[in-house]
């Protein structure tokens, strides 16, 4: 299991993510100035990219300096503490008994006989 912590492996998409929107902006920029619209300063365009892709890749390195294996994956959720305790259940799930036709019930002499009403009888398939 991993020991990255959420926030840091959160912070390192985050900035991957912003690298990678400005690299593709720059890319933008080299093949098709024309689709830059009204900056007629593609130079200065260019020169600001590269100063984001420079800050987004430092803080990008750092992470991965910082927290070894970062880059590996999303490190697996911890349930809470009584998560566990309150969903394991001790038995193991019931076989799936979805196909099997159900005896009837006789409730006739039982407490329940008094609070149950039959409303309706689903009609049998042909």
């Amino acid at each position: 299991m991993s020991t990255i912590p959420d926030h840091a492996y959160g912070l390192y998409l985050e900035f991957v993510g912003k690298r990678n929107v400005s690299i593709a902006d720059l890319r933008v920029y080299v093949k098709v100035p024309v689709g830059v619209g009204g900056h007629s300063d593609i130079g200065g365009e260019m020169k600001k990219k590269l100063k984001e892709i420079s800050e987004y890749h430092s803080i990008v390195s750092l992470l991965e300096s910082i927290f070894p294996g970062v880059e590996s994956g999303k490190p697996e959720p911890k349930p809470p503490p009584h998560a566990q305790e309150e969903y394991a259940s001790p038995n193991p799930p019931a076989p799936d008994r979805s196909g099997e036709e159900l005896p009837p019930v006789d409730l006739g002499d039982s407490e329940l006989s008094d609070h149950i009403k039959v409303v309706a009888k689903f009609k049998e398939e042909s």
